[in-house]
């Protein structure tokens, strides 16, 4: 089977190969449409396929103390992508009356994605390394020691640091 890493890249090289022939197809006045249909097509499916990647790539790669961290602060930057190109291209098809330079900008990110993911650290398997999971042990007993539980409407009551949680519910 193809690992994430390479079918991320393979994804990110579709996508470039896609914004790429859309400038071409743009040019061509025979079977435009076709082609143009062909190339929108291909790179939608590819940009969705990438957006999936990313998120399970991210997911694998920071240690399980810092993942809901590290994807949020992902998730992030790319909304705030998804909220400025449409600005900044359509700014750039004001100014240069066509769309072909915004297309080969998106084609040549996708073309340096692609090769900067070839070189991505890959783990071998799914399983969390025993560093990852000390860390995490480590994060979650401070969180709890630094928190305060009480029988009131959360039905968890904790004693002390080193006994055991009681979980009951909350009189009533």
């Amino acid at each position: 089977t193809v690992r994430r890493k390479m079918s991320l890249a393979i994804s990110f090289a579709v996508v470039s190969i896609s914004c790429i022939s859309l400038v071409a197809a743009s040019q061509r006045k025979t079977h435009a449409i076709v082609l143009t249909s062909l190339s929108a097509f291909s790179g939608k499916l590819f940009v969705a396929s990438v957006y999936i990647l990313c998120f399970l790539y991210v997911l694998e790669a920071y240690p399980t103390a810092m993942r809901s961290s590290g994807l949020a602060f992902c998730m992030t930057f790319g909304r705030l992508g998804a909220f400025v190109i449409p600005i900044v291209s359509e700014l750039v098809v004001h100014i240069h009356d066509s769309s072909i330079p915004v297309f080969v900008v998106l084609g040549s990110v996708a073309g340096v994605a692609s090769i900067i993911c070839v070189f991505l650290p890959d783990r071998n398997s799914a399983q969390p390394t025993v560093e990852d999971e000390l860390d995490s042990s480590e994060f979650v007993r401070d969180r709890l020691e630094s928190k305060t539980f009480s029988d009131t409407g959360t039905g968890v009551s904790r004693k002390g640091s080193g006994e055991k949680a009681e979980i009951g519910r909350a009189h009533v």
